[in-house]
């Protein structure tokens, strides 16, 4: 299939103009695009045949009103009917070019005030074949900016999203800050009231009320607190969208300093839509056949398209590297003199004698120009929604390690307030109530259980510390725990193990995220071993995969209906995951955040998609590093 030759800018012409023909054929965009030019031109045909300049104008503006209420009125509602991308809603869309070019035709001949034998076979058939070419190329220009317009509103959609979850995520972390503080606060406080009653005079009363102290501060305070931690908030208010795209007054300049680079100059998209105008308007001079007296107007175009094809030769190359201003002076310079150009030569000819269309002298450059900003417009546009991209990606990331420190603070605080405060407070009134029937047996108090009470308290003072072991004792600790139940061979990378070893929430969202996965290995298949790989996937970003070997194996599509609790883990932790299913085994690949998000953009993975990127690892694990 061949392309236009619009530097590439347009996909293989017969499946985009299918698109456009089978979207949006009769969308304002294409139905004004020609409008000035179909005016002028019934004007001047209108003046031709002797009526003034305000008949003149007036005919051409209720042939082009009834061309627009056949498109924009009659047809939409038969369109509307069928499915986007028919063949049915192809033919629909020209039958209404058709009709809408036979309506102009049959406008301008009512006000025809002469009696020509050949009118009706010369004037419908131009006006028809006008209009469906101008109205074909409309809708494929049409199509390329709807399709940018739609790529704008998808990002700026996704981007309002990550901007409100990462908002959201921002204020929970400042709100875990101070809340963390508040429990670390109050936590500290009544363990400072039982050393306090520790250190008092301890009788069988005193001992009954520090116990029962302990215990409701272990079932009303720590409990509690500790499941609330382990949450993650989501109820928090949005912020405003910083600015996605350039506004109208950056979008003007920035599209004039694009003109010059993209593509300014494109005789073969000029011809495709000129030629069948050009060649129907050869039925006008007398005696309305193609012979050497009516070929004036193809060889008119014919000067036309060689002009473009010189100035791109000559010029397409030079002005991408001169300097916006004087590039964009010599392409509004060569397409003003095409116009001057093609206007003396209608001169020349009309003052021969001839009744010459404009379009073969006129449409060229006039077609040529707006193609040049088209172009421009729409290069711009894809650069802005790269851009957009790379703000939408990096957004998302910055969420992911957000989430990532969130997800840390508050989870660790409630390990230490389930784990570590819990037991040592439970121990501590264990031993007091070994105390107490001691104190009762004996009447004596034994000091030493007061001095192992005192330490268990300092224990469990060690609210939050960072975990005293290095991450691969965790890891191995993690695979450990299944040991004569799921055979784990643990293999950490260097690269894997660099971007831990200097981050400690990557840390601690690997060890949780492979602990989740191993318990799925366990609860839901028959794995009998599984094989775990870390490893860095580029300079930020780290991957983990475990791949289960089975014989069988609960299908992944029965195991969950997305939406538990380890499944919301790991959303949250991974930046993005997938799972790939073989006959023998399962392998799932999770990917973390290990650093900056610009590291990961223009780095290692660049600019392939990350969800690729884990399947791809799912499927060759040497390309962890």
């Amino acid at each position: 299939m061949s392309e236009v030759a619009a530097g590439g800018w347009l996909r293989p012409i017969w499946s985009e103009w299918r698109e456009a023909l089978g979207t949006h054929p009769v969308s304002w965009w294409v139905v004004l695009l020609p409008f000035l030019w179909f005016l002028a031109s019934d004007t001047f045909y209108a003046r031709q045949l002797g009526w003034g300049p305000l008949s003149s104008f007036a005919i051409g503006l209720i042939a082009q009103g009834s061309m627009i209420v056949v498109l924009r009125l009659l047809f939409p509602p038969i369109l509307d009917r069928l499915a986007d991308g028919t063949g049915r809603k192809v033919i629909a869309a020209l039958a209404g070019y058709v009709l809408a070019g036979a309506i102009e035709g049959s406008v301008l001949m009512i006000f025809t005030p002469t009696e020509v034998p050949f009118l009706p076979t010369w004037l419908l058939p131009v006006r028809i074949v006008s209009a469906v070419s101008w109205y074909s190329a409309g809708s494929l220009l049409a199509n390329r900016m709807l399709r940018a317009r739609r790529q704008r509103i998808e990002l700026t959609t996704e981007y309002e999203r990550l901007v409100r979850t990462r908002a959201r995520t921002s204020a929970a972390l400042a709100e875990a800050d101070r809340s963390l503080a508040e429990v670390r606060a109050s936590t500290e406080d009544s363990l400072t009231e039982i050393g306090r009653r520790l250190d008092g005079t301890l009788d069988a009363a005193a001992l009954d009320d520090l116990t029962e102290y302990i215990e409701l501060v272990v079932s009303r305070q720590v409990r509690p607190v500790s499941h609330d931690l382990a949450r993650m908030p989501d109820d928090l208010r949005a912020p405003e969208v910083e600015r996605l795209w350039l506004g109208w007054r950056q979008l003007l300049p920035a599209t004039l300093r694009r003109i010059p680079t993209a593509h300014p100059f494109q005789p073969l998209l000029v011809a495709i839509v000129s030629l069948p105008i050009t060649i129907a308007g050869l039925y006008l001079p007398e005696p309305h056949h193609i012979d050497l007296d009516s070929l004036d107007s193809l060889a008119a175009l014919a000067a036309q398209l060689l002009y473009l094809v010189v100035a791109r030769w000559l010029l397409a190359k030079p002005l991408r590297s001169m300097r916006s201003r004087p590039a964009l002076l010599v392409t509004i310079t060569v397409y003003l003199v095409q116009y001057l150009l093609g206007l003396a030569g209608l001169l020349a000819m009309t003052q021969a004698g001839f009744r010459s269309s404009l379009d073969p002298y006129l449409v060229p450059p006039l077609l040529g120009s707006v193609l040049c900003v088209v172009a421009a417009l729409y290069e711009l546009r894809v650069e802005e929604g790269r851009a957009a991209q790379r703000v939408v990606s990096q957004t998302e990331w910055d969420l992911r390690r957000t989430r990532q420190r969130l997800w840390a603070q508050r989870r660790r605080l409630a390990l230490a307030l389930h784990g570590r405060v819990q037991a040592n407070l439970t121990a501590a009134g264990l031993v007091l109530r070994q105390a107490r029937a001691e104190l009762e047996a004996t009447g004596e108090l034994d000091a030493t259980l007061i001095d192992r009470v005192r330490s268990t308290l300092e224990l469990a003072a060690q609210l939050d510390a960072k975990p005293t072991r290095t991450v691969e004792e965790r890891l191995a600790l993690v695979t450990g725990i299944w040991a004569g139940i799921l055979t784990v061979d643990l293999q950490l990378r260097p690269g894997g193990l660099r971007l831990l070893r200097s981050n400690d929430d990557a840390a601690d969202a690997c060890v949780e995220v492979l602990r989740e996965v191993l318990l799925n290995a366990v609860r839901h298949s028959a794995a009998d071993r599984a094989e775990v790989v870390v490893g860095a996937v580029g300079p930020a970003l780290l991957g983990l995969s475990v791949i289960e070997v089975a014989a069988g194996r609960t299908p992944a599509a029965v195991e969950s209906d997305g939406t538990g609790v380890g499944r919301s883990l790991i959303d949250s932790l991974a930046v993005d995951w997938a799972v790939v299913e073989e006959p023998d085994r399962r392998v799932t690949v999770a990917l973390l955040a290990g650093g900056l998000g610009s590291a990961l953009l223009t780095g290692g993975a660049g600019a392939t998609r990350r969800a690729e990127v884990a399947t791809r690892v799912a499927r060759d694990t040497s390309l962890l590093g």
